[in-house]
């Protein structure tokens, strides 16, 4: 089993919830973490220029690859980014240093505010301490996609690693688990060999 934090899914959708019940700020700040791994300084630094394209394009740290993605609707609406944005930017105060991301006072918010609103989100939802920082947000993009049968290479992308190293940190399974994939898998290969 994997040991980076991280929420599952229906935690996530329940930190999602607390956050847009706070604000449609919140919940945008807290669903752009999750859909693009993002860090929170990452997300108190992107201003309004990075989404200008229908995309965000921005710069990652710690020598992460940079982010160039589609803002992209989605079915489930507390995961619809281009809804959420939207929203967000409908009733965001004008910024003198145009952060996408500002208190009520018009200023771009800091790190530690982004953290803020994770903390109270996450607690909101029931999670635990240990698992209410923006970081639980990236790693759960990157886990969520794991479960759901991406390939290495694209979870690379996803968590904007240079190396397959860190991107293995989130592909752990137990024995179990790599057994009942593995059924699964071999089953379906085999399906058409049954039938005849």
């Amino acid at each position: 089993m994997s040991t980076i934090k991280h929420w599952k899914q229906i935690e996530l959708l329940a930190v999602l919830n607390a956050a847009r019940r706070e604000s449609i700020r919140n919940h945008c700040i807290v669903l752009f973490a999750y859909t693009f791994g993002l860090r929170s300084n990452e997300v108190a630094t992107l201003t309004v220029q990075n989404i200008q394209t229908g995309r965000l394009v921005c710069k990652t740290q710690k020598n992460s690859l940079p982010v160039d993605a589609v803002i992209e609707s989605n079915d489930i609406p507390l995961l619809d980014c281009r809804r959420a944005l939207q929203a967000w930017l409908r009733v965001r105060p004008t910024s003198s240093d145009n952060s996408l991301f500002v208190s009520r006072l018009g200023k771009g918010m800091r790190r530690l505010a982004i953290y803020e609103v994770f903390i109270k989100a996450a607690a909101a939802a029931g999670i635990e301490a240990g698992r209410r920082h923006p970081h639980c947000a990236k790693h759960s993009v990157i886990r969520h996609g794991w479960e759901a049968g991406l390939d290495v290479f694209t979870l690379q992308q996803i968590g904007h690693h240079r190396d397959l190293k860190s991107t293995a940190a989130y592909t752990a399974v137990t024995q179990d688990e790599a057994r009942s994939k593995a059924k699964a898998a071999l089953s379906a290969a085999f399906a058409h060999l049954a039938a005849a």
